[in-house]
């Protein structure tokens, strides 16, 4: 019997869940592994706006939202660009409570330990020359989120986001990186079963900030799907910033998700939580032991009308999903009756 089945819009990704699956891993396992694994060759990938929803039988359906804050914790407000000054790379830099998805992760059942999942990423980051990417992911397996309060991490956060080069990164910003866990929103759907998404979705309860200067506040999404042999399916979206600021002593970028502060334009305040597209979903139908996880790599977020599950099933959902949404890969992954099976949809890239 297959231990389960992974989906991603990143092929390594994809390879390196699937290999913790058939290792004895579970989903939770396989989301966590396969996110690390892009991190590993990725700069973007470790500190982007992260999205984690974890669904299944009898477990009900919890959602971990780890989009990036607003730094500047416990400082002044500074006296701010002035309109139409340029604005430094980083200014924009908001403070990535990504680590934190991942512990939060451990807690939501995963079978296998931090430093191990860590391990075989910290090994390709090495192989790939990023030296300084492997030794921070060495450090996260051993200390979790908390290895960013290290001295020698953190004082390459400061001097890369930091007041001398134009951005509000302080020191305490780095004890503000737990994300917040919560049951998951879950709705009835036409055609039979349910849908769980993000608590987050559709809500714009983040400042809007209009007048600040902005770079791509909407970037496409990396999603990851999988399901194993108990019943539980796992999905995880992050969206990476490939220009985001360049912290060089740890081979990663950090995303450019914070709002600069302008003269004369309200400051956002710190610890606010900064947008990010990270659209997903998990569907169930408890009446045959069928749950599905999807997520679309897209700008736009999956909304609930578009997720009109009907008699035909799945498949002809995604299909839409893909079609309707320009720029979008949606992924599946499904369990029933104890066999673990995969559907991918491919959308316009």
């Amino acid at each position: 019997m297959s231990g389960g089945k992974a989906s991603s819009s990143r092929p390594d990704s994809e390879a390196a869940a699937d290999l913790l699956l058939l290792d004895g891993g579970n989903s939770v396992d396989a989301v966590i592994g396969g996110f690390l694994a892009a991190a590993a060759v990725d700069p973007g990938t470790l500190f982007a706006p992260v999205a984690m929803l974890v669904a299944g039988v009898g477990r009900g359906a919890r959602c971990v939202d780890g989009r990036p804050l607003q730094p500047g914790v416990g400082t002044r407000r500074p006296r701010g660009l002035a309109p139409g000054q340029p604005t430094p790379d980083a200014a924009f830099a908001a403070v990535p409570r990504s680590l934190g998805v991942l512990a939060l992760g451990q807690t939501h059942g995963a079978s296998k330990t931090l430093a191990s999942l860590v391990r075989p990423a910290a090994a390709a980051a090495r192989k790939a020359g990023a030296e300084g990417r492997a030794n921070l992911l060495a450090a996260i397996g051993s200390r979790g989120a908390r290895a960013l309060q290290q001295s020698e991490i953190a004082r390459a956060l400061l001097l890369a986001a930091g007041p001398t080069a134009g951005g509000m990164f302080v020191e305490d910003d780095l004890d503000s990186l737990v994300p917040e866990d919560s049951r998951a929103l879950v709705r009835d759907l036409s055609g039979g079963g349910s849908v769980v998404l993000p608590t987050f979705q559709g809500t714009a309860a983040e400042t809007e900030d209009a007048a600040s200067p902005r770079r791509e506040p909407a970037r496409p999404a990396e999603v990851l799907v999988a399901a194993d042999v108990a019943g539980t399916v796992a999905a995880l979206a992050w969206c990476p910033d490939p220009e985001g600021v360049l912290v060089p002593e740890l081979d990663v970028r950090l995303p450019r998700d914070g709002a600069p502060i302008v003269r004369g334009v309200p400051r956002v305040g710190p610890r606010t939580v900064r947008a990010a597209a990270l659209p997903l979903a998990v569907l169930a139908r408890p009446t045959d032991g069928w749950y599905a996880s999807l997520g679309v790599s897209s700008r736009a977020p999956l909304l609930e009308e578009e997720l009109k599950l009907g008699a035909d099933g799945l498949l002809p959902l995604l299909e839409r999903l893909a079609d309707v949404q320009r720029g979008a890969l949606a992924v599946s992954a499904s369990v029933s009756r104890g066999k673990v099976q995969s559907m991918r949809v491919g959308g316009r890239r």
